[in-house]
């Protein structure tokens, strides 16, 4: 229960966040017809999208353990419920449409140098991967080896991508436009 409020309250302050930055981007403009390209309007629509998909299920999930489940706990910890693997691949969606957004915004800063950005698209693929295999194995009744581990290389994985990215920026920004 405490799950569905958590997710319910931040998916709210994810709406709010998103409609806002539209809001803005669209009220800003006279011809609104060239922003519909624009990155920050796409991955806004793409991440609320997904979360409001990944709400959905959570909320779908939530009804189905009390209403067609005579255990609820037993219910919650089968991952093998085909709403429980559609959310973790939305989770991996959403971090995945985030970090895009995070390299595509360091691309922009370093002069769409592509050196810049090697690493961090070479580390999505690398989280993809992980996080495809991760579900696969955590939806297996009898997993073949420790998924823990694979779950902690994932957010190893999302959190250096997001340090590397971020300390670009920042060293960009630091040093000035002469590097």
């Amino acid at each position: 229960m405490t799950v569905v409020v958590l997710e319910s309250a931040l998916y709210a302050l994810l709406l709010v966040s998103a409609c806002t930055t539209l809001y803005l981007r669209f009220s800003r403009h006279e011809v609104p017809n060239l922003l519909v390209w624009n990155p920050v309007v796409f991955f806004t629509i793409l991440i609320s999208a997904t979360s409001g998909a990944h709400w959905t299920l959570t909320i779908v999930r939530f009804f189905n353990a009390f209403l067609c489940s005579a255990d609820v706990k037993r219910f919650y910890l089968d991952n093998s419920q085909k709403t429980q693997t559609a959310g973790s691949l939305l989770s991996l969606t959403s971090i995945l449409i985030g970090d895009a957004a995070i390299i595509h915004r360091l691309w922009l800063i370093w002069n769409r140098s592509l050196l810049v950005i090697v690493l961090p698209v070479m580390s999505c693929f690398a989280l993809l991967i992980n996080g495809c295999a991760s579900i696969y194995l955590i939806t297996q009744p009898l997993a073949p080896m420790p998924v823990g581990r694979w779950v902690e290389a994932g957010w190893t994985i999302a959190l250096g991508n997001n340090v590397y990215c971020t300390g670009a920026v920042e060293g960009r920004f630091k040093l000035g436009p002469n590097v």
